[in-house]
């Protein structure tokens, strides 16, 4: 009998990490998205605070709804663990290169749309190939 290999899922700070992580990368994408955008089509900067917020809550929403469809419970917190996740990196990253960190707003709208993407990923259907 062969070991039974376990995911990578079903440990809560690896999945917690990689969930935040692919959040990350997500708003990244997006972000670079709506900036080829600005530059190229609407050459005017007056959208870019609305866009960046819409890159950020994508990307906390989809990090949240992948975290949440592989650990199937508590959706609420995997999201808010996940978008709190993101705005520490975010924080990181600014305090780093511009010497200030993102505000409250920024905390709640990662915050909240984490918590909405848990809780959609929680009550999706299972993924096929998933192992405990």
């Amino acid at each position: 009998m062969g070991k039974r290999s376990s995911s990578v899922w079903s440990g809560k700070a690896v999945s917690m990490i990689i969930s935040a992580l692919l959040g990350l990368g997500i708003a990244v994408g997006c972000t670079a998205f709506f900036s080829v955008l600005i530059r190229f089509l609407l050459k005017d900067m007056g959208l870019a605070r609305v866009l960046v917020s819409a890159s950020l809550i994508a990307g906390a929403f989809s990090g949240s709804y992948i975290g949440g469809k592989y650990h199937r419970h508590k959706g609420l917190l995997i999201g808010a663990l996940c978008g709190t996740a993101m705005f520490a990196v975010l924080s990181a990253i600014g305090l780093v290169t511009g010497g200030h960190t993102a505000g409250i707003g920024k905390l709640l709208l990662l915050a909240v749309s984490g918590m909405v993407g848990g809780v959609y990923g929680v009550n999706s259907k299972r993924p096929k190939n998933f192992t405990e």
